[in-house]
């Protein structure tokens, strides 16, 4: 079996929270040729959790060649400390939510401690699952897959050509109406309100952000350059050239996921598509097809979850409590009147 040739990692202390195979072999997506992943969560030594110095991850390793592509057999491993795992999960990030619904076969190591975290794992699940979006709205933008996004940026180039050296904020009245321009008022998704930070209005046009501060001069600089990349990737991707196929398949199989989510409050694996994200992945497809699909799939999305009975944020409170909790269960269990 998959899991007894992927071994337990040993962790520092005995701390493993769990370890888990991931990655392709954890989506049903992997082939002859795929490498293994290792996943996991860990506890911090008791020194980094008494001065709050906790490490993003325990262990990072890997037993391909630095700076090489993995091969065959390969086995890559991140161990992650729990207050990260849960910082990941409450931002949403796919690699958290491929974690809270992996199934039990696919655990190699784990805990009472994650047993409860997947018992819990609906208080993570909100709209603002903006990372997973943000993710597969990159891949949908990033060859230029309209030519309305062309037309869009092209709108935006004339606006500030047209009124050379002013602030942005002050052409709101002509700023151009299309489904790839649109304003980003602070407190919406992509424009967090941050504390001592000044909020500022956003223009956002086909994946750039422009504050309304900016001068036009510089504004039409960015969009020029993003136009210039738009219209090369555009052309490559008529032809099937220049692709990132494994990046378009993991953002394929990222709308797949988050619609399971949000209609049914699940995740399962492995994929029931993975034939078509296979098939993705090795570039056996139409590009332009997979786009539009994308396309069609992200705003489908967009309505689902518009339209979804999950609160507009996960419950942090109710995570900070239990991690608050597990801590001093952990540490009272495991260093209880140990004085060293």
């Amino acid at each position: 079996m998959l899991r007894e040739l992927i071994k337990a990692v040993p962790v520092p202390g005995n701390s493993t929270i769990v370890q888990m195979v991931f990655g392709s072999h954890l989506y049903g997506t992997n082939t002859p040729e795929s490498d293994y992943d290792l996943k996991g969560v860990a506890w911090p030594t008791p020194r980094d959790i008494l001065v709050g110095s906790y490490p993003p991850n325990i262990i990072t390793t890997s037993t391909g060649q630095e700076n090489a592509k993995n091969m065959k057999g390969d086995l890559d491993v991140e161990i992650m400390a729990l207050n990260q795992f849960i910082k990941l999960a409450l931002n949403g990030e796919m690699i958290a939510f491929d974690m809270l619904f992996a199934p039990e076969d696919s655990w190699i190591e784990f805990s009472d401690t994650w047993k409860k975290i997947v018992r819990y794992r609906s208080a993570f699940i909100s709209k603002n699952a903006y990372a997973f979006i943000s993710y597969i709205r990159k891949q949908v933008a990033k060859y230029g897959i309209k030519g309305s996004r062309l037309d869009a940026m092209e709108k935006l180039i004339n606006l500030c050509r047209k009124h050379p050296g002013i602030r942005l904020g002050e052409l709101v009245d002509e700023f151009p109406e299309n489904d790839h321009t649109k304003i980003i008022e602070p407190g919406e998704e992509g424009n967090p309100i941050k504390e001592s930070q000044p909020q500022i209005t956003l223009l956002y046009c086909c994946g750039k952000k422009y504050h309304y501060t900016a001068k036009t001069d510089t504004v039409l600089q960015s969009v020029k350059k993003n136009y210039n990349t738009y219209g090369a990737r555009a052309l490559q991707a008529k032809v099937n050239m220049g692709i990132d196929w494994k990046a378009v398949s993991h953002a394929m199989r990222a709308c797949h996921q988050m619609k399971e989510l949000f209609l049914r409050g699940t995740m399962t694996f492995p994929r029931p598509e993975a034939d078509t994200l296979i098939k993705i992945k090795r570039g056996e497809s139409v590009y332009m097809e997979v786009a539009e699909e994308l396309e069609y799939r992200l705003d489908q999305l967009e309505l689902i979850r518009a339209g979804s009975g999950y609160p507009d944020e996960p419950d942090k409170k109710f995570w900070d409590d239990f991690l608050c909790r597990e801590t001093y269960n952990y540490l009272e269990k495991n260093y209880g009147g140990n004085n060293g």
